[in-house]
């Protein structure tokens, strides 16, 4: 292994422990070579694509994460693991605290650099079930109609940095590192334009943010515990990026070839490249590198748990409540318990057994969720009504006589929704717009 690095000094020793030795480049014996040009970065299993114009034909793009509208927040890893990258609302521990807050980690590079494997294999050996992934696709600026017209003739620089809202950007992300959800917006590659309807992310243990500018401004690096460059030969990342260009866009091999040494190459040597002076690790051939790998996910570990973060807390709290035994006598009147039928019970024992699969604890759940809103209902205000039945006869029934109107609390109202909508057809149901603070 060939190293490289600046070791501190015994007064920076009192520094915050996320200091990792500065400036460490790992290889596993290969001799590394520069990098040149590229801006097309890539997310878990081919999440994100190149942001750039392509050459004479129009653009057309399909992109997954946080600048999507084809979006996958369920990552399965190759030991079958599920990973949540859109994060998770906040929780809150027994006494009512908020948890730590999350180690964030940058990730940036050129295109086809292995910044997609790269965080892929950090996840996957944190072994950590809440992450979020945010993506700087997200924060492309909404073009004008001189701007438009630029993109369609292959003349609108996406790579420079003003084609960024840097200032949206922060904002989240300042946001998502206190665990607090946000709106992100959904670009659309195809219109140049934001989708009306953006998604909610949450924060996490960890937050991964990658982007071919992710270091581009120091504001923005100062939120950051952990900045790492992938960097790969650019011939190879040129490579990589005609076979894709060619092969799954359907473009012609001069057109990618214009576009990546009018754009690609130039924004990579005067606003990517310099990021290698920021970056805390810099890591040659992107996923290849299971040294630098393993030196990553060692450090994050061992500031997560610095912070507080136990991966069995969630487990001892549930084991805590199932201990407590029945309920106290004195439990407040307005409390109302379903009676312990079979089927209920069947039901729970179903949801609480640790073999039950998540498709079939999701479908048991919903179940006992009709039960409970059908329970609900008896205690609904309701009026007499006469009918009329098929046979002329007249009859007095009940019909309530009030309307029920639900509103969708993130993580907790959402699962109850579809079985609110399925027993109370004219439920409606609201959902709170966040507000940016």
């Amino acid at each position: 292994m060939k190293s490289s690095m600046k070791t501190p000094d015994k007064d920076g020793e009192k520094k915050a422990d996320k200091d990792l030795t500065k400036q460490v480049k790992i290889s596993e014996g290969v001799e590394q070579s520069n990098s040149s040009g590229s801006s097309v970065h890539e997310l878990i299993n081919g999440f994100n694509r190149s942001p750039s114009p392509p050459a004479p034909r129009k653009r057309l793009r399909t992109v997954s994460g946080s600048g999507s509208k084809a979006e996958h927040h369920l990552l399965t890893t190759k030991s079958g693991r599920k990973i949540y990258t859109k994060g998770r609302p906040p929780w809150y521990d027994k006494k009512g605290n908020t948890l730590k807050q999350p180690y964030v980690i940058g990730i940036c590079g050129g295109s086809a650099s292995g910044k997609t494997t790269v965080a892929e294999k950090i996840i996957e050996k944190l072994e950590i079930p809440w992450v979020t992934i945010l993506s700087m696709d997200s924060f492309y600026k909404v073009l004008n109609d001189e701007e438009h017209k630029q993109a369609e003739e292959s003349n609108y620089n996406f790579d420079h940095p003003n084609a960024f809202d840097f200032d949206l950007l922060q904002e989240t992300l300042a946001r998502l590192r206190e665990g607090k959800s946000c709106e992100v917006p959904v670009y659309d590659f195809t219109t140049h334009a934001r989708d009306h309807n953006p998604k909610i992310m949450y924060g996490a243990d960890v937050l991964i943010f990658e982007g071919i500018l992710a270091f581009h401004r120091p504001e923005i690096n100062k939120m950051m515990d952990m900045k790492v460059f992938v960097d790969t030969d650019g011939d190879l990342r040129l490579s990589r990026r005609l076979n894709r260009d060619i092969n799954e866009r359907a473009r012609d091999l001069n057109g990618v070839l214009e576009q990546y040494f009018r754009f690609v190459k130039p924004a990579f040597e005067s606003y990517i490249a310099p990021g290698m002076k920021a970056a805390d690790i810099i890591v040659p051939r992107g996923g290849e590198n299971d040294v630098a790998i393993n030196l990553i996910v060692k450090q994050v570990m061992t500031q997560l748990i610095k912070r507080g973060y136990d991966q069995s807390a969630s487990a001892k709290y549930r084991q805590e409540l199932i201990c407590r035994g029945p309920m106290v006598d004195d439990a407040p009147q307005n409390l109302i318990l379903i009676e312990q039928t079979p089927q209920v019970r069947g039901l729970h024992t179903f949801i609480r057994d640790r073999r039950t699969k998540r498709d079939d604890i999701i479908f048991y759940s919903e179940r006992l969720t009709r039960i409970l809103i059908e329970e609900a209902m008896n205690f609904m205000p309701y009026t007499e009504k006469e009918i009329e039945l098929s046979n002329r006869q007249k009859e007095i029934g009940l019909r309530k006589n009030t309307q029920i109107c639900g509103v969708a609390i993130m993580r907790a109202g959402e699962t109850m929704e579809n079985s609110l909508r399925a027993i109370v057809k004219d439920c409606k149901v609201l959902f709170p717009k966040i507000k940016r603070i």
